[in-house]
């Protein structure tokens, strides 16, 4: 039955097809010359022209006796074998309904039989109709074409055909409720074809209707377009449309080739459910002057090659076909590359997913509209410089909003010569690579805003020496979790970090070109390589163990505080300004940390806690004076809550632990320091030569100093930082004497050294641990002892 339409539809367009109705010349011509309403004789020679049964090669013409404007139904619905027609099939069916009559040949056999129609050619023309079907199984087979100016349904059964060819009728219409359909080609040069369900086999598939449009429209059922063994075509041409929706949540389109749309004049494909997939490429308007434009919805789409948007004007000199591709919801995969090919052409996201193996576009960032939904990159990312760059690189600018995700699988997100991408949404990828050229030069940037950003790799700025690309990562909010950061190896990086989180798993490096900049937010890092520049001047630091020969900044001389703290270090600067403090962690055994210069200015603070600085100024000028004040500073009476170099593990065990020094330079160089050296270790209050230990060593030191004014004097006995060494250093001395790893006990003969000493200075020793033998040096000290001190009384304990 006819269905009428009351909107025009798109279809797909092609070529217009002549074909001949003439009837082969050896054949008998049979016309139908029943009633109005009948049913065909299998056996009989009625209703027919000549009186007689058609034959074998003979053809039949149905409708070309009736009167005008009557309405026929022939119905073929007769017994268990084939009706009316003989073995090896008639050369042509013809259903030509006269002038305006509306004729309908309606197939289908009674229960427990079969009809079947075999012929070479059938033609339905201008208001005939077949309905195949029915409440029986039916098998048509028409070894050359089906051409389709009226209707065919197929309800059931099968139906093969050398080809179906729609000619130049608006009226023309296929429509498939069921059944299996096989055709060679299928072409539509007028009319629509509907599929609701059933399934569709072809080896091509082409729309090109001209001047009206025409339509496939797939709300069900399969079609698919050659096989895993030939390539199909399916083409889309002069302003047609391919149409596939889920009214019935089994739609599907399988082709094993490409989908061309728009080669010529126009063609589009809309998918608002369903799934589509294709084995080849996707090409809009890619080989022609036309425009093709795919708007995708709903359902999932699967491409195993590109998608070309537009013609590529490096290789389409002659013409220019523009592309526009609209997704809007669905979930398209693609193995191969986006390419939106020239500046006439566009592509949105808006929602939804979009999968591909990477973007390029011609030098115009505003072809590639994302404003919503997942882009997700399985390959080398983003190339919006220009179709010959090759670099796939990303060359100027793309936002990532609250709304989007950007992910990238196996591939890297790559910026070129980029004002940048600003993020707000999320970013998943392997690399992150800012400014990766390998010659000549660019600056890109990438800002970090809100959501997160999570990478493999990151790396800002050019990693060659031919190069000189400048990378830059500015976070102002975010969370950005990355293995490995690279900042500035050869060629000028920076990150900087006002806000939000920077969590680095595995190593930050700092190159000699690079800058990290933190004034806010909260950055944490496994493991830390530095040989360039790390600013802190606001927010919470982890930096892990830091190695390098670079410079490490931390405080403002105004403002907040900042805290950075360091499993340990070792740089070629340190320097804490005001707000600063900077930690290096407890360990369970002391770390040795090594700088070739320390700055600490105003509040700065460098907490040591249980560890030990060297500090290497080699031939430059000895700091030790402005070392030995910033102890003194940090000690703050004894409480070592102070400023400049303190340690809270000596707060903790105030009276019996503090920050020891010494200078290569000093006198005897009791600490064995190589030249150039200063050495600063948090130790036992007495531990003159900075071995871990109070005994005898560390008195001969003192006594040679006893009352005696003393300059950045540590290693002379001047163990409260106040410049003279007397009673109160022995104080402090005395009561750890012995105090080291093993704790052994001491003898009489020890302990009498000290007693006669505090005697001989007037100094009150009520009891002291008992010390191990000092030798015969620290006796020969006593006599040399000329002056004396106020009485001092040293505390008990026991040992």
């Amino acid at each position: 039955m006819k269905c009428k339409k009351t909107t025009t539809k798109y279809v797909l367009a092609a070529a217009a097809c002549a074909v001949s109705l003439d009837p082969r010349a050896y054949a008998t011509n049979y016309t139908y010359v029943g009633p109005n309403n009948g049913s065909f004789i299998t056996d009989g020679t009625s209703p027919w022209s000549p009186a007689s049964f058609p034959s074998s090669g003979d053809n039949v013409y149905v409708g070309l006796a009736e009167p005008a404007d009557d309405s026929m139904t022939v119905n073929f619905n007769y017994g268990s074998g084939s009706f009316f027609y003989p073995d090896g099939g008639f050369s042509l069916v013809n259903i030509d309904p006269p002038n305006s009559s509306v004729m309908q040949i309606a197939e289908g056999p009674t229960a427990g039989g079969e009809a079947t129609l075999e012929t070479a050619s059938l033609n339905i023309s201008y208001n005939g109709s077949w309905v195949q079907g029915g409440t029986g199984e039916t098998q048509n087979t028409v070894t050359g074409s089906l051409t389709l100016a009226g209707e065919y349904s197929l309800l059931r059964g099968s139906l093969s055909v050398g080809s179906l060819l729609f000619s130049l009728s608006s009226e023309a219409e296929f429509s498939q409720s069921g059944g299996t359909f096989t055709a060679g080609q299928i072409g539509i040069y007028d009319g629509n074809y509907y599929l609701s369900a059933g399934s569709v086999s072809t080896s091509s598939l082409l729309l090109a209707a001209i001047p009206s449009t025409s339509e496939f429209d797939q709300t069900g059922g399969t079609i698919t377009v050659g096989s895993s063994s030939s390539s199909g075509i399916l083409d889309v041409f002069f302003d047609n449309l391919y149409s596939i929706s889920n009214v019935d949540a089994r739609s599907a389109l399988i082709l094993y080739g490409t989908l061309d749309i728009g080669d010529n004049a126009g063609g589009k494909f809309q998918q608002s459910g369903g799934s589509t997939t294709i084995t080849g490429a996707v090409t809009l308007a890619s080989g022609g002057p036309g425009q093709g434009e795919v708007t995708l919805s709903g359902g999932t789409m699967s491409v195993g090659g590109d998608i070309d948007v537009g013609s590529n004007p490096q290789t389409a000199t002659t013409y220019t076909g523009t592309g526009t591709a609209t997704f809007s919801g669905a979930i398209i995969s693609a193995g191969g590359t986006l390419r939106i090919q020239n500046t006439s052409s566009n592509v949105t996201l808006s929602a939804g997913s979009l999968t591909v193996l990477g973007i390029t576009d011609d030098d115009d960032p505003s072809l590639f509209d994302w404003t919503g939904g997942t882009l997700h990159l399985t390959g080398q990312i983003l190339d919006f410089t220009s179709a010959t760059d090759g670099n796939a690189t990303f060359g100027q600018s793309l936002q990532i909003s609250s709304s989007q995700t950007l992910i990238a699988d196996d591939g890297e997100n790559l910026l070129d010569n980029a004002t940048g991408i600003a993020q707000n949404g999320n970013n998943s990828t392997s690399s992150l690579l800012v400014a990766n050229k390998t010659s000549g030069s660019g600056y890109a940037v990438y800002q970090l805003n809100s959501g997160t950003l999570s990478a493999s790799y990151e790396l800002l700025g050019a990693p060659t020496t031919s190069a000189s690309g400048e990378g830059a990562l500015d976070q102002y909010g975010g969370t950005n979790t990355v293995g490995h950061l690279t900042i500035g190896t050869y060629n000028s990086g920076t990150y900087s970090a006002t806000g939000g989180t920077l969590s680095v798993t595995d190593t930050l490096q700092v190159g000699a070109e690079g800058l990290l900049d933190c004034n806010g937010g909260s950055i944490t890092s496994a493991l830390t390589e530095n040989y360039g520049q790390i600013l802190i001047t606001s927010g919470l630091t982890q930096l892990g163990p830091v190695t390098g020969v670079g410079t490490l900044s931390v405080g403002y001389p105004i403002g907040s505080g900042v805290s950075v703290t360091v499993n340990s270090i070792t740089q070629g600067v340190v320097s804490i300004a005001s707000t600063g403090r900077l930690t290096i962690s407890t360990n369970n055994t002391a770390v040795t940390n090594t700088v070739a210069r320390l700055a600490i200015s105003g509040n700065g603070t460098l907490d040591l806690t249980n560890n030990k600085l060297i500090i290497s100024y080699a031939s430059g000028i000895d700091p030790i004076a402005s070392i030995a004040a910033l102890i003194d500073s940090g000690y703050a009476g004894g409480s070592w809550t102070g400023t400049g170099i303190a340690s809270t593990t000596a707060e903790g065990n105030a009276g019996s632990y503090g920050i020891g020094y010494a200078d290569s330079a000093d006198p005897g160089n009791p600490a064995g320091l190589s030249s150039g050296q200063i050495e600063i270790m948090y130790t036992l209050l007495g531990d003159a030569n900075l071995d871990g230990k109070v005994n005898g060593a560390d008195f001969i030191l003192m006594a040679a100093n006893f009352n005696k004014t003393v300059t950045n004097g540590w290693d002379e006995g001047d163990f409260n930082y106040d410049g003279k060494v007397n009673g109160d250093d022995f104080v402090l001395l005395a009561d750890n004497f012995n105090q080291f790893a093993s704790q052994s006990a001491v003898s009489a003969a020890d302990f009498s050294v000290l007693n006669s000493f505090a005697s001989a200075n007037g100094i009150s020793l009520t009891s002291v641990p008992e010390p191990t033998s000092f030798t015969a040096v620290a006796l020969a000290c006593l006599g040399a002892l000329a002056c004396r001190s106020s009485t001092k009384k040293i505390s008990s304990r026991t040992v």
